[in-house]
């Protein structure tokens, strides 16, 4: 491993600091799997019963939140 690439832990691969994404906590900024690992653990969890409820849940969450902050309700033209 050079000092200018990262190793993802799922796929064994050495890939520039570019192919993982960014994590705030992480000392060098950047999160522990490639964009292509942790795209493929998040779809094997939201296959789960469990993923798909939670996925759901958020989804809900967020549509609410959208519309408390908007204020008009959802189609209404914005008046002239």
């Amino acid at each position: 491993m050079t000092p200018r690439t990262h190793l993802c832990p799922s796929c064994r691969r050495d890939l520039p600091p570019v192919a993982f994404g960014a994590h705030a906590r992480k000392r060098d900024g950047r999160d522990t799997y490639c964009r292509a690992c942790k795209a493929d653990r998040q779809r094997a969890y939201r296959a789960t019963a469990r993923g798909r409820e939670l996925a759901r849940e958020s989804g809900r969450r967020a549509k609410a939140r959208r519309r408390a902050t908007s204020g008009a309700p959802r189609g209404a033209s914005p008046a002239a």
